[in-house]
């Protein structure tokens, strides 16, 4: 484990020595440090940015890891050789059968990285000391670094990536499906399964990769929007690959059954706002991405109040996001959706995820979520309300069709597509491509 732990530090060093701007000239290096230094976070609260001392509770959180015994891996099915990185264990039988279903193989071994690392083996002293001697020095530079934030967690990451390389290896891992290509440390697990052999498929969100996947190193990648082909597009140079896989969104193929072949019509009259729980995330000290949704979502709702105004005859319904489901807010987010939208808007069923209640909205609209992609999937008309979302979408794409940023470009959207079929919809606006019966693997 030692020899894997100076194998990290060795490629996190030269990464943070090396010169240069990420762009598509920019070397691999460059891009990996531009990723564990410059980017987004949300794996720690944003107030690290100004907690002088985070590098140190990270120092002390992963000492008492590294003295504590736990299992973070399960075996999926028999033999060796591909594993998945995932997030919390309790996602591992969706995770698995979702790549299973898209890659017609079966997986190993599922590895929740949230929970990481397993169990070590050997002398943990020893280990202990070797890992300070690289850690240490990273904690303290947090004090006076304005960087503290990436630093604090490359203190982490340093632990968690060499255990996980030990662990690949005495394992045989050839194949490693990464589900989190988002997190920072993804492009240096790449870098490093790339001198042992080891092929990384990376499988991004169906939401914009310029959101969070815009570097990404890995021998083949999952692209799972025809959106996705046209940021690639742009994105070649910090988009490294040898192979483009093209699945179906993550969650798909649990309830495509009930929109393939006999698709209900959608509820007449009703506007489905999909919502992002912004105001839930800025109470829970979310990381702020930079693309204005906060913003962008209170707008839309203030459009949609205009809406409900000038156009009695439709009816407003909220579809949670999942974070504003729990039962400890569930009042509050009643509340606050009607201070916006009024006391007589409606709700969806709590106990109901929105992908599996797309009938329930003859038109939905959201300014940023991945459930957009999935509703257009399942063949449904939707709306995009881009307020000042910067770069989104990009230039001549498609999904400008059906985007909108003031209340009067909403009411022409909404009066205009109102008098389609869903089929209309999308033959007039170009977006067939999004549609289910374009993806191979969903047409039997």
């Amino acid at each position: 484990m030692k020899e894997e732990l100076r194998r990290v530090a060795n490629l996190v060093n030269r990464a943070i020595k090396s010169r240069g701007k990420a762009g598509s000239d920019a070397s691999d290096l460059v891009l990996l440090r531009t990723c564990l230094l410059e980017l987004v976070t949300f794996q720690l609260p944003a107030e690290s940015a100004r907690d002088r001392w985070i590098g140190f509770r990270e120092f002390f959180r992963t000492t008492r890891k590294i003295f504590s015994a736990r299992e973070a891996a399960r075996r999926m099915n028999d033999g060796e050789g591909t594993a998945i990185l995932g997030g919390y264990m309790p996602y591992d039988v969706l995770i698995t059968r979702y790549i299973e279903f898209e890659s017609a193989e079966k997986v190993n071994w599922y590895i929740a990285k949230a929970e990481w690392p397993c169990g070590m083996e050997g002398k943990k002293f020893s280990y202990w000391l070797s890992w300070a001697r690289y850690a240490f020095p990273l904690a303290l530079k947090c004090i006076f670094d304005q960087r503290r934030t990436n630093l604090g967690l490359l203190v982490r990451e340093l632990h968690d990536t060499a255990i996980l390389m030990h662990w690949l290896k005495s394992h045989q891992i050839r194949v490693l499906y990464d589900f989190l290509p988002y997190e920072l440390d993804s492009n240096l697990i790449s870098l490093l399964c790339r001198e042992d052999g080891i092929n990384v498929v990376k499988i991004p969100s169906s939401g914009p990769l310029s959101t969070h996947n815009k570097i990404m190193i890995g021998e083949e990648i999952v692209f799972s929007s025809p959106y996705h082909e046209e940021e690639y597009a742009l994105l070649k140079g910090t988009i490294r690959c040898n192979h483009i896989r093209r699945w179906g969104p993550e969650k798909a193929y649990t309830y495509i059954d009930k929109y393939r072949f006999h698709r209900p019509a959608a509820n007449s009259g009703i506007i489905g706002f999909y919502s992002h729980g912004s105001w839930l995330r800025i109470e829970s000290d979310h990381a702020d991405v930079g693309l204005n949704i906060p913003e962008a979502e209170e707008l839309l709702l203030k459009d949609l109040a205009r809406l409900s105004s000038a156009r009695p005859d439709l009816r407003i319904k909220v579809f949670l996001h999942p974070r504003e489901r729990h039962e400890s807010v569930m009042e509050r987010t009643r509340a606050y959706y009607q201070e916006r939208l009024g006391s007589a808007v409606e709700f969806s069923d709590a106990g109901v995820p929105t992908a599996h209640s797309f009938a329930d909205a003859e038109i939905a609209v959201a300014a940023f979520s991945t459930i957009l992609f999935e509703r257009l999937f399942c063949g449904y008309k939707t709306l995009i309300g881009k307020y000042n979302i910067p770069g989104f979408p990009i230039e001549g794409s498609n999904l400008n069709h059906i985007c909108f940023s003031d209340f009067d470009q909403l009411m022409v959207h909404i009066n205009q597509i109102l008098a389609m079929t869903d089929d209309e919809f999308f033959v007039k606006k170009g977006l067939n491509a999004y549609r289910w019966d374009q993806y191979p693997a969903y047409r039997n």
